[in-house]
């Protein structure tokens, strides 16, 4: 996977694209508001996340991994914020099947903003949705 980051006004705008080699993209609305909290972050299981055992993108090897288009979670429990959330994408490193990633995009805010996400394959929309 590579992981682009863009900050334009320009065309499609802000966003964050991450590509693996099959030419999956999960991608990611960037354009800030106000009242809010948003981004992506990696951890190993999806427990972690209440851990808060975050991976560094600079600590992982992005080119080993690749998506697994079988998976794609909305998580739920974010009770202390009124809109938004989390969503995991799974990754798997192509030499070492048992190495798992997952992708966290999330938005914690006051219910009033959303940011747009979808996974694709060759432009075919695989999941979609909003935080």
């Amino acid at each position: 996977m590579k992981i682009f980051e863009r900050s334009d006004n320009k065309g499609w705008g802000n966003r964050l694209n991450i590509i693996d080699e099959n030419n999956v993209l999960v991608g990611y609305d960037y354009d800030q508001s106000c009242c809010e909290i948003f981004g992506y972050y990696f951890v190993r299981d999806l427990k972690d996340i209440k851990e808060n055992k975050k991976i560094e993108d600079k600590d992982i090897k992005q080119e080993d991994y690749i998506f697994d288009t079988s998976f794609c979670e909305v998580l739920e429990d974010f009770a202390e914020y009124e809109g938004g959330g989390e969503v995991a994408f799974k990754l798997t490193n192509k030499e070492k099947i048992e190495d798992v990633l997952y992708l966290i995009l999330y938005n914690y805010h006051n219910g009033y903003y959303g940011h747009g996400f979808d996974m694709s394959i060759n432009e075919k929309i695989l999941y979609t949705g909003g935080l």
